[in-house]
């Protein structure tokens, strides 16, 4: 009976283009790691002449066995040398296109910032450096300013900006502060909104459940919380603040000699002092201090002022 051996002859041909961009490389200076070229082809070879036994496999298949290989973009990836003298080096081949500007990092005019705003480098697999000193792909804008990101791979660095802007419309400030104290025997205060640049187009104020009023400018009158809601006609905004009452706090103390009164909130938070214990403040608790001429001490009380 007559044995018939199949022998199958592999041949893998590898097709340099003429203006392909190619570099060389020495398996030694490569080892055991992950390289990244800016080229469309890699001639690996082996460092010495005297090298035998070399084996150059990619998944785990022997592709050749000459004495340098050619890597392409469609055969990187992992790859395996072998030969007698240094045994098995495992290595990485990748290839990287220039970095280009990003699409998504454009210039931003917004109403709010509320949550963030999303500043994306793209550029897979580059390197990245932000303003904020963050290396990640992405980062999130949470103010009002000039942004920019660091692109960077083995071919080339670009740098990307991003400017994020208000429109012109200022948050609504109110010509008070968070709280309107309306002195004793007082009734109204008038009440108005610093205008934006450009001013703003409408305003609605609101008094708890009641509306009321047009204007930039409104005459207090109701106790308790003022809301001013204002737009330019592009973004909106809003202001507020609480209108109270205050009421003469008068102490006198005649079985001492008092140096000076102090005032406290109930939190122990100080609010003013004098020497004719006269104070002017809204409805409340509060803790007096009388503190004595003759004496290193002071005492205290509570004091409700209904």
């Amino acid at each position: 009976m007559k044995k018939i051996i199949f022998l199958m002859i592999v041949i893998i041909v590898v097709t340099v283009s003429s203006n392909a961009t190619i570099t060389k490389a020495y398996i030694d200076t490569i080892g055991n790691t992950t390289a990244h070229f800016c080229a469309d082809t890699l001639i690996v070879y082996k460092a010495s002449a005297s090298w035998s036994g070399v084996q150059w496999k990619h998944s785990n298949v022997t592709v050749s066995t000459a004495d340098s290989m050619i890597i392409t973009h469609s055969i990187a990836g992992g790859w395996t040398f072998i030969s007698i003298q240094t045994g098995t080096i495992y290595f990485a081949i990748y290839f990287d296109s220039p970095v280009a500007h990003s699409n998504s990092m454009p210039d931003s005019t917004v109403c709010t910032l509320y949550p963030s705003i999303p500043l994306y480098a793209e550029n897979s697999g580059a390197n990245y450096l932000w303003n904020d000193g963050t290396t990640g792909a992405s980062i999130y804008a949470t103010s009002i300013d000039t942004f920019w990101c660091h692109i960077w791979n083995t071919c080339n660095s670009i740098t990307d900006t991003a400017i994020i802007s208000y429109y012109n419309l200022n948050v609504p400030v109110l010509n008070v502060g968070d709280t309107v104290n309306l002195p004793t025997g007082s009734s109204t205060q008038l009440l108005s909104v610093v205008p934006g640049n450009p001013s703003y187009t409408t305003y609605h104020w609101s008094w708890g459940v009641s509306s009321s009023s047009s204007a930039s400018t409104v005459t207090l009158g109701p106790v308790g919380w003022v809301v001013v809601y204002v737009s330019d006609g592009t973004c909106n905004g809003m202001d507020s603040t609480f209108v109270q009452f205050t009421t003469g706090i008068s102490i006198s103390e005649t079985t001492e000699t008092i140096d000076h009164y102090e005032l406290f909130s109930l939190l122990g938070v100080f609010i003013s002092s004098n020497k004719t214990g006269k104070f002017d403040a809204p409805y409340g608790a509060y803790i007096i201090k009388y503190c004595y001429t003759n004496k290193t001490f002071c005492s205290k009380r509570v004091l409700i002022v209904p």
